[in-house]
């Protein structure tokens, strides 16, 4: 895949309407440890023009403020009473929650004319960035935000003055194998004291790419008649950047309506929940973090509900 990114009238303060630099990421999406070729080419008048690139990778969050007295230069309050150190702090005191970013990554390269251009002609230039094995993976998401940013302008002019070509995808590797792990050991959500059935969730497969369908089966056990409202099995994402956070259920499946669940009977109610095609997967950072979880519903009958949850990891798509 190539992604490209262009420049428009941006270069040595020209104002015309025609793009002045064009670059290319070759063979995208990467994945961390990956060589990022970045290839360029801008007209032949701007060939004595030694260009310096930039690619970043920031984050996007939000900190509370609590206090109403004097602003924290060069630092803020954080979760509760935590203190981050080396961010910019612009709220000067006053209490609510704020967004910020801060880069994880900072990596620069120089692009170099690679031909001797003519007239009429095009100057071509290759920059190379080297992706570190603990790269972490682009994500857009409701609350969670990472992105990889390719900046570009002339290598004689300080860093204020790059310009934003685009963005490049990483890929978060997989901590577990694709395929085939059938989990051995289902998971129950409340303690057996308490329990007025056994009931537990089954994955085939923990680790999911994007997209595709995720199988499993919801089993129960009542210890007495039981009357039920619904089973349901559901997919949620649970979002983390700093001090905000979202959910939301991106698939359902209804198993079974208004019933009887018999004392010593033994149910199993298999199920299919799509994995949305989206940039969020399973992340754990500092600030940011995406959790993905298959969850069992029952509904009871005047009673409160039963649940269970299995967390899940969510792989970006190819």
């Amino acid at each position: 895949m190539i992604s490209r990114f262009m420049i428009f009238g941006s270069m040595k303060g020209r104002k015309q309407a025609e793009p002045t630099l064009i670059a290319s990421a070759v063979d995208g999406p990467f994945l961390p440890g990956d060589r990022v070729d970045v290839e360029l080419t801008w007209p032949v008048n701007h060939d004595s023009i030694d260009i310096s690139l930039e690619l970043v990778c920031r984050e996007t969050f939000w900190y509370t403020v609590k206090s109403t007295g004097a602003a924290f230069i060069g630092q803020f309050p954080g979760h509760a009473e935590e203190n981050h150190t080396g961010l910019p702090y612009t709220a000067a005191g006053r209490p609510g929650r704020f967004k910020t970013s801060r880069d994880l990554v900072f990596l620069t390269s120089r692009a170099h004319p690679l031909n001797q251009s003519h007239p009429q002609a095009q100057t071509r230039g290759i920059a190379r960035f080297q992706l570190p094995t603990t790269a972490p993976p682009s994500i857009s998401g409701n609350t969670a935000c990472i992105e990889w940013q390719l900046w570009a302008r002339p290598a004689s002019t300080p860093s204020r003055d790059a310009v934003l070509l685009g963005s490049i995808t990483v890929r978060p590797i997989s901590t577990d194998t694709i395929g085939g792990q059938h989990e051995q050991h289902p998971s129950v959500s409340i303690p057996p004291s308490s329990n007025p059935l056994d009931f537990s969730i089954t994955v085939e497969n923990r680790t999911m790419m994007a997209g595709q369908t995720l199988h499993g089966v919801l089993q129960a056990k009542a210890h007495s008649d039981i009357n039920i409202t619904k089973i349901r099995a559901e997919l949620q994402c649970v979002e983390q950047a700093g001090a905000k956070q979202s959910s939301l259920i991106y698939a359902k499946a209804n198993l079974l309506g208004r019933s009887v669940l018999l004392a010593g009977q033994e149910y199993r109610w298999p199920f299919q929940l799509q994995v949305p095609d989206l940039l969020l997967p399973s992340a754990n950072l500092d600030e940011t973090s995406v959790v993905w979880q298959v969850k069992g519903i029952l509904g009871r009958a005047f009673r409160t509900r039963l649940e269970i949850a299995k967390q899940i990891q969510v792989l970006t798509s190819s």
